[in-house]
């Protein structure tokens, strides 16, 4: 559909002057979209358009695939060296896929709790996450480690402050 649209537009376009904006525009942009997702790998998915403006995370679901829990889980594993690794997950994500992308041996020193009283850590990737990471919140728990798109935080890993 998109190769008849631009067929369409190359006959249109019968002044070379407006045939040649039109071609370096379209290189342009896919050059453009091409050194985003490659600068962005392996969060590439999580695409933001400049039209709806700032706080884009207030707005739309950022990291609906979840993979950003890869990477969280990965470096929790790396720089925790404890046996067991008590994790409370807050948003709506399933942490079996997440789990999944682990090796046994990672898989089996991270215990997903029914509680959060019970974790010692707290991840989340803002989807259809109801906690408020406010004072209140950073009182119980410090920020470990964050993943950003765009300057967007798509994953946070939390560490609950010993009292």
């Amino acid at each position: 559909i998109s190769l008849t649209g631009i067929q369409f537009f190359f006959k249109i376009l019968k002044n070379k002057y407006l045939f040649v904006i039109f071609q370096l525009t379209i290189i342009f942009s896919l050059m453009s979209n091409g050194y985003w997702m490659i600068k962005n790998h392996p969060h590439q998915y999580v695409y933001f358009n400049k039209l709806p403006g700032n706080n884009i995370q207030n707005k739309f679901d950022v990291d609906y695939y979840a993979a950003s829990y890869k990477e969280n889980l990965d470096y929790l594993l790396r720089v925790e060296k404890k046996d067991k690794l008590y994790v409370w997950n807050s948003s709506r994500i399933v942490m079996f896929y997440p789990l999944f992308s682990l090796s046994d041996k990672d898989r089996s020193r991270i215990v997903i709790v029914e509680n959060k009283n019970d974790a010692d850590y707290w991840l989340t990737n803002h989807y259809i996450d109801k906690q408020a990471y406010d004072e209140v919140f950073f009182k119980k728990y410090k920020l470990l480690n964050e993943i950003t798109v765009d300057q967007v935080v798509i994953n946070s890993v939390f560490k609950k402050i010993k009292q």
